[in-house]
């Protein structure tokens, strides 16, 4: 892969070089010499898309249908599974008291929860789309 190509992918345009390398076959297609090519050898390759195309539409549909079955039987069981007990519906009964380790977590979780909206402290700033473009070590 030539690193033009290379560069594509690694910004995330994932459908930019294989469009490229589509529309430059097409254009060699229109501009190559037809003569002496036989009418069957020149439908092989439009006949070869549509068929792994028509095998693309099939399997997906296929794998459409499982889901649906997985989803069915999935919704068939939560009709007639027992719900969960809400608060109101049992007593509550004290645990065991937290550990010092599970009460520093308890307030450092308060602390960036409560926090004023406008602050972001206790926060790391990372870039989602590359984690490296903000890393500063």
């Amino acid at each position: 892969m030539t690193a033009p190509g290379l560069l594509w992918f690694v910004t995330g345009n994932f459908a930019a070089l294989p469009t490229t390398w589509a529309a430059t076959a097409l254009a060699a297609g229109r501009t190559a010499p037809t003569r002496g090519i036989r009418p069957v050898a020149a439908a092989a390759g439009p006949a070869g898309v549509g068929i792994a195309v028509a095998t693309g539409l099939v399997a997906q549909a296929r794998h459409h249908r499982r889901l649906t079955s997985v989803a069915e039987k999935r919704n068939e069981y939560l009709a007639v599974a027992p719900r969960p007990i809400l608060l109101g519906d049992a007593d509550v009964a004290a645990g065991p008291e937290q550990s010092d380790f599970e009460i520093g977590l308890m307030r450092t979780l308060l602390d960036l929860a409560l926090q004023p909206v406008d602050s972001w402290k206790g926060y790391t700033h990372l870039d989602q789309f590359r984690k490296r473009a903000c890393d500063t070590s």
